[in-house]
């Protein structure tokens, strides 16, 4: 997907991994040794698609779970995001069939597992792997919740 990030911008880029990334435009940039970072017009050209459209399913619902709003703020075939906002604990079960990622944008939290707990801030993220079985997520904060659906 084309996109551009200006400076000062802080977004969470929820993708499918491709580990390619051609550019068009790069702000004239430069590497570590002060030269311009390659741009690649005509690849990029080669593979957008200019028509194609997905139907993104946008904003599809708002409960409220253990003193939380959870709003589901999108969902496609690959991954549905949800947005946590309030204060409390939020018990899951990572059931061994997908992993899921918690990105906190305000407050802090704490994720308690079996084998230990990670306190994580605004700006933090975290890996729950598919078979980590039951945890929770406890305090204050509004986080993004990215798993396959």
């Amino acid at each position: 997907m084309l996109h551009a990030i200006g400076k000062g911008i802080v977004l969470a880029e929820i993708q499918q991994n491709s580990n390619l990334t051609y550019r068009i435009y790069d702000y004239d940039r430069t590497d570590n040794n002060g030269k311009k970072r390659e741009l690649h017009i005509d690849k990029a050209l080669d593979v957008i698609h200019f028509t194609e459209h997905i139907d993104f399913q946008k904003s599809t619902g708002i409960r409220t779970e253990s003193g939380f709003t959870v709003t589901t703020m999108f969902f496609y075939d690959c991954f549905e995001v949800e947005k946590y906002k309030g204060e409390g604990r939020i018990n899951e079960i990572a059931d061994g069939r997908a992993f899921s990622t918690y990105t906190v944008t305000e407050g802090s939290c704490i994720v308690i597992y079996k084998k230990g707990s990670l306190p994580l801030s605004k700006g933090e993220s975290v890996l729950i792997p598919a078979n980590l079985g039951e945890f929770s997520v406890e305090g204050s904060f509004e986080a993004l919740k990215v798993h396959v659906p």
